[in-house]
């Protein structure tokens, strides 16, 4: 009968020792699971290339998961949801804007407790629990460590939706990364 271990034990030949190196830290091994929620009611119709910033993280947090609840948008409407770096005014540059969704359906139906965290498909649910600067290295940044900047969640329409009474609300629930 063949034993399988997991990435936190040093090898195959060394069942009994746990690697170090790979063991979670007292910080996130011990940290306390956060819950944030976010809504926005924009009231005016959110043309293409806006953004709807939702909330700032750290590089350094790790999202386990990610809800995102909204009302009918009209009948037209797609978002990207990705990260953005926060700048002076919650104006920064583009990490990824389509890393947890892209052209995510907001149209034509209430959209209720949809989980996005593989919707993009560069992210799978193996995914969950990692940093957002990890998660990140496939997008435009390509990130190797930590850069330990503020970023924003943003919701980002590729397709304007018609409804100006459109409210959506994104729930997380993460581990901060401090």
């Amino acid at each position: 009968m063949a034993t399988y271990y997991s990435e936190l034990y040093a090898g195959s030949a060394t069942p009994s020792v746990l690697d170090t190196q790979l063991r979670a830290g007292a910080g996130v091994g011990h940290a306390r699971q956060r819950y944030a929620k976010a809504v926005c009611a924009p009231g005016a119709v959110v043309a293409v290339g806006e953004q709807v910033r939702i909330k700032q993280f750290k590089s350094s947090d790790r999202l386990n998961y990610i809800y995102f609840s909204c009302t009918d948008a009209g009948t037209t409407g797609l978002v990207d949801i990705g990260l953005y770096k926060t700048g002076a005014s919650h104006d920064g540059a583009e990490v990824d804007a389509d890393l947890f969704s892209s052209a995510y359906d907001v149209k034509a139906s209430a959209r209720t407790q949809i989980a996005v965290w593989s919707e993009a498909g560069t992210l799978d649910q193996f995914d969950r629990g990692k940093t957002l600067w990890e998660l990140a290295t496939a997008g435009a940044a390509s990130y190797t460590t930590d850069p330990m900047e503020d970023w924003d969640f943003c919701v980002t329409p590729t397709e304007v939706n018609s409804d100006t009474a459109w409210t959506l609300m994104v729930e997380f629930y993460y581990t901060s990364g401090d």
